[in-house]
């Protein structure tokens, strides 16, 4: 081959290889003069990246591509020789349209017709060196929060459940080693058997894409472990998060306080029980109390009819006579008598009154309807209420002791609505159904205000309640304004 043919393929081999590195690079490419850094050259790759026209690039210099901060340390650079590959490091250069973009540019001298000239590539790093940023202020991030968990820890692991980092000041109590020893080693082998058996579920619970948390104990304390499932590029989940926070110390308090609270409760039921039986002896007496009270009264309205009424009877018959021998005396003597007669008739019936109060004899007598049935009439006539009673024509055997309670508590009931009800009607209800007498008291009054239900001044509640209660019964007591007051007791029946 003649000299000419093999300059001429060398020559077409060198365009080449020009054509490859410099055309078609799809990186950014360029050649500037080494002395004033006047851009002479460059290929498409820079034309696209840069924005520039060809001719807008031909204008420029390599400071005008940089950040004008880093103008100085890159003149700097550029006056040292370069004969060989330089790998200048990274760079911040601005865009035709002002954007920065970080580049790591690697340079050599090249001669161009005689004269030194740089031959420039830049590579763009601007999305690496955001991810680089990311993952190093998400590093640093972990860490802190890592580190300033108080007795606790948090470990990154694969899908194999090996740790990749593990940080937190909890991490030699929890694991027993420390946390750069755990590195690289699977959960499950650092582990004793009883706590990775609770904590296995938790991470494979991540790693199927759920957060878990429970309660695991550990070498003699207790922690509260949350996983979460750490996603990857394509979105699946690549990693999972294990955070371990001690609550011993927690623990301990809440069972304090569960001790405290079991001890306090079995000291109140017994209180409880102590003064159940003392309510229960109270009942006991003020019902025996009531039964004393009531044949004490029987007694006395018994003496009262029996031994006053008797005598009075007398007195009375013998004022008669008297009048009627004294008839045709001077001085009114006989009409005295008669007068003094009069008042005796009155006394005994204000005797026989007081007795039927202290003891009506009818509800010994006759029974409790008939007694019930007296005692309207007589509250009507004394008040001029009218008052009704509904009852069963059959006699309601309830005993006498169950007799005499009622009794008083329609005769208390009655009362309260002469004194307060400012009532025109009252109505008296007996009856016996299921096992139970019961007994209502209607009126049509101003209704009984909520405050005297629960008044400790209102008496007469009380002993209704008493008087109810003794008999394992119960009193409802209910009213509104304009709509009356309904007293309603319901006993059960002791055959």
């Amino acid at each position: 081959m003649t000299e000419p043919k093999v300059l001429e393929d060398a020559l077409r081999r060198s365009q080449e290889m020009y054509r490859v590195l410099f055309q078609m690079n799809p990186n950014p490419v360029w050649v500037c003069d080494a002395e004033t850094l006047r851009i002479l050259a460059m290929n498409d790759g820079a034309i696209r990246v840069y924005g520039y026209a060809r001719e807008e690039f031909l204008g420029l210099t390599l400071p005008d591509l940089h950040v004008s901060d880093d103008v100085p340390s890159l003149l700097e650079h550029a006056s040292s020789p370069q004969p060989e590959l330089v790998d200048a490091g990274v760079w911040r250069h601005r865009k035709k349209g002002g954007t920065i973009i970080d580049v790591e540019l690697v340079s050599q001298e090249v001669l161009v017709g005689g004269v030194r000239a740089l031959l420039v590539m830049a590579i763009d790093v601007t999305d690496k060196r955001r991810a680089e940023e990311a993952l190093r202020r998400s590093e640093y991030l972990y860490r802190t929060v890592a580190s300033n968990i108080p007795s606790g820890a948090v470990g990154l692991f694969d899908r194999e459940l090996r740790y990749i980092v593990v940080d937190g000041a909890g991490v030699l109590d929890a694991a027993g080693v420390s946390k750069e020893a755990l590195v690289g080693k699977t959960i499950g082998e650092v582990l004793p058997a009883d706590t990775w058996a609770l904590l296995e579920p938790l991470c494979r619970s991540a790693l199927e894409g759920r957060t878990a948390n429970g309660e695991v104990p550990s070498r003699g304390r207790t922690y509260f472990i949350q996983t979460l499932p750490i996603p990857g590029e394509n979105g699946e989940v690549s990693m999972g998060m294990v955070m371990a926070l001690d609550i011993t110390a927690r623990k301990r308090a809440e069972e304090v306080v569960r001790r405290m609270n079991e001890d306090l409760e079995r000291r109140v039921a017994e209180r409880t029980a102590e003064l159940e039986d003392a309510y229960h002896h109270l009942q006991a007496l003020s019902a025996h109390l009531q039964s004393v009270r009531e044949r004490e009264q029987a007694r006395v309205a018994r003496e009262i009819h029996d031994e006053l009424g008797q005598a009075l009877t007398g007195l009375k018959f013998e004022l008669s006579r008297l009048a009627q021998r004294l008839r045709g005396h001077p001085g009114g003597v006989s009409d005295q008598a008669t007068a003094l007669g009069a008042v005796v008739d009155e006394t005994i019936h204000n005797v026989r009154r007081i007795s039927s109060e202290l003891r009506p004899a009818i509800l010994d007598d006759l029974g409790l309807v008939d007694a019930l049935e007296w005692h309207a009439e007589e509250f009507e006539k004394r008040t001029g209420i009218t008052c009704t009673i509904k009852a069963p024509r059959r006699r309601i055997e309830a005993g006498p002791d169950l007799g005499i309670a009622l009794f008083r508590i329609c005769q208390e009931a009655l009362t309260n609505v002469a004194r307060h009800a400012r009532a025109t009607a009252a109505r008296i209800v007996l009856a016996r159904n299921r096992g139970h007498v019961v007994l209502e008291v209607h009126d049509n009054g101003a209704g009984i205000p909520p405050a005297v239900l629960t008044s400790a001044k209102s008496l007469g509640l009380l002993g209704m309640r008493e008087r109810t209660r003794a008999f394992d019964g119960e009193l409802v007591i209910r009213g509104a304004p304009g709509e009356g007051t309904v007293v309603r007791v319901k006993i059960p029946c002791r055959d």
